[in-house]
Parts: structure tokens; sequence; C-alpha cells
């Protein structure tokens, strides 16, 4: 990124990021993210360094077994989407507020966030997005992508989960601006949408 060229984050290491052993696979693992000051970065851990995975209260870790180097990558995990998402919601680093719109922009699709629209705020436009009907509206800073930070944001968001994105979840291009629905209709909609993030997140990691 133009703004940020010190934050640089390698793809998942096949050594631990702090002792340096093996990641053998099949081996237990602790991935952390953590949220520091240049933009999030990533630590694979082996069991012994991942007892105690970090002194970051807002990180997020999870364990799972070291996959075969051959192995394809999973689809995103929803539910460490969402807490990603709630990490960097409101970080004024430019590195952050790219990866907030970007994320934003999946959890829309996938009808975990509800589009109200945009404004112009202390002279830069945001997104308002709400939760679920009701709820407190989140704002989400939308700065301009063109098509070189795009594909650079979205590596940087693949790199740290190592997972697949969606392929039509982060062109840039918004969902469609609608109406919210009735309250009824609005909780059988996200009634529905539950039912498809339990059915996508049953094989997940264990978020801690």
């Amino acid at each position: 990124m133009a703004d940020a060229p010190d934050w640089r984050l390698p793809a998942p290491a096949e050594q631990c990021a702090r002792c340096e052993s093996a990641l053998e696979v099949g081996a237990d693992c602790t991935v952390v993210l953590a949220f520091g000051e240049e933009g999030p970065t990533r630590e694979d851990l082996c069991a012994t360094c991942g007892e105690v995975p970090s002194d970051d209260p807002a990180a997020v870790f999870w364990r799972h077994k070291v996959p075969t180097r051959d192995a394809s990558r999973p689809v995103v995990d929803y539910a460490l989407l969402r807490e990603m998402f709630e990490r960097m919601l409101g970080r004024s680093e430019p590195a952050y507020q790219r990866l907030s719109y970007l994320v934003a922009l999946v959890l829309l699709r996938k009808r975990s966030l509800r589009l109200r629209g945009f404004e112009v705020r202390d002279g830069k436009e945001v997104m308002v997005v709400v939760r679920k009907v009701g709820e407190p509206e989140l704002i989400v800073p939308a700065p301009l992508l063109d098509a070189e930070a795009l594909v650079e944001t979205r590596e940087q968001l693949t790199r740290l989960l190592h997972a697949d994105l969606p392929a039509d979840a982060t062109t840039g291009e918004l969902p469609s601006l609608e109406v919210d629905p009735e309250p009824e209709a609005a909780a059988a909609s996200e009634a529905e949408a539950a039912e498809g993030d339990d059915a996508a997140e049953g094989s997940g990691p264990e978020l801690n």
C-alpha cells in the first residue's frame, strides 16, 4: 500500500514465528492475529509457543493441525471474519480502514451486515451499516480503492486468513442498496442467514 510501505505480511510459515522450530504436518499449531499500529500481523506458533499466544488483549487466535503443504486453502471462516471486523472497526490507520471496508463488503454479501447508506462525515465518505434491524449503526470508512489498491488489500486479507475468499466478494463493487424490509421479514431473513452461517462455519477453527 502506497501510504503504508512497511506493512508486509508473509504467507503462513513452515516454522514457528518465535522459536523457529519446524511446523510438522499434523502437529498442533496456534495462529495469532494481532492488531498493531502498522497493520494486522499473523504468527504461526508451535504447540509450546502457542501456550501463551499473545499479550495483546485484542488479538484473535485459534488452534489447528498443520496441513500438508499441497493442501488447498479452506474457504474463509465467517466467524473469524466478524471477529476481525470488530477489532479493526474504528481504527484510523490506512491499513485498517482499507481492510475494514473490504471485510464489510464481504459481510454485506454474506448478510452478516445490513447496508443503510453512505454519508459524508468530517469531510470523508463513510458507509453506514447495522448488524441487525434495530441495532446501533456502525460507521465504516469508505476509502477510494483503485484496482491496484483493491488487489493488494485483498491479497493482505487472504494472507491473514490463509483462506480463499469468495470470488465475487471483494471485487470492489457495492451490494445493491435496498430499503430494509419490515421487522418480521427482516427477522426471517436473518434467521435464514444464521442457518447458512452455522452450516458454513461448522468445520471452521475454534476461536479464542
